[in-house]
């Protein structure tokens, strides 16, 4: 397997779930500037917390695994963040001036 698979496979991965849930479950994007704002802080918080975690697990339970939990738990929350930030603006938009 060539060095950059894991990431790119991983971030295709992270994308995909993200994708899944936006399409699937549409009631769970938040609503409000307020919801949308708690969704961004905790992307952020869990994207810090990444490298701490991963210093945490690896031991544990392999660095592989550990950079599979991390990446796939932050992934997913940064993605949906950018995904309902991306159509709160969209629809904004799309309602015009007040």
């Amino acid at each position: 397997m060539p060095a950059g698979a894991l990431p790119l496979t991983l971030v295709a991965a992270v994308a995909a779930i993200a994708l899944w849930v936006v399409v699937r479950y549409p009631s769970l994007a938040p609503r409000s500037v307020l919801g949308l704002t708690g969704w961004l802080v905790a992307a952020v918080t869990l994207t810090s917390a990444a490298r701490p975690t991963f210093v945490l697990l690896g031991p544990i339970a392999g660095q592989v695994a550990a950079l599979v939990v991390v990446e796939v738990t932050s992934g997913v929350c940064m993605m949906l963040a950018v995904s309902w930030t991306t159509l709160w603006v969209m629809r904004s938009l799309a309602a015009g001036p007040h």
